[in-house]
């Protein structure tokens, strides 16, 4: 599906805080072939800069995709609720679709593991 982006966070072994990785990847594979088995991190908190394993990264959701959804959705009922009457509520369930695409997404990720 075309809402595959997830964020990648890792947590700094200084000061325990999430950093976010910059990558774009679904799955670890597709990390490890981008960015080799190990990639850069760097902590906005204490401004260490840290090598890390690729199985040391795992996925979250991205709330502002099914935030995007749910505006586009409240539009699309609104004007199609004019057009087809209660068929219309009909596209209430795209954000729903989504959600469940994101937590697939999610879970595909951080059951894979690359080997070491």
């Amino acid at each position: 599906m075309i809402f595959r982006t997830i964020h990648l966070i890792t947590k700094c072994n200084n000061c325990k805080d999430l950093v976010k990785v910059k990558s774009n990847a679904s799955y670890r594979a597709e990390l490890s072939k981008k960015d080799g088995e190990q990639f850069n991190s760097t902590c906005l908190n204490c401004g260490t800069i840290q090598k890390k394993h690729v199985n040391d990264g795992c996925a979250k959701q991205d709330n502002r995709i099914i935030l995007g959804a749910v505006l586009i959705s409240i539009v699309a009922t609104l004007v199609l609720l004019n057009i087809l009457g209660a068929m219309g509520t009909i596209t209430g369930i795209i954000p729903v679709l989504i959600g469940q695409q994101q937590s697939k997404s999610v879970h595909a990720f951080n059951r894979y593991m690359v080997s070491r």
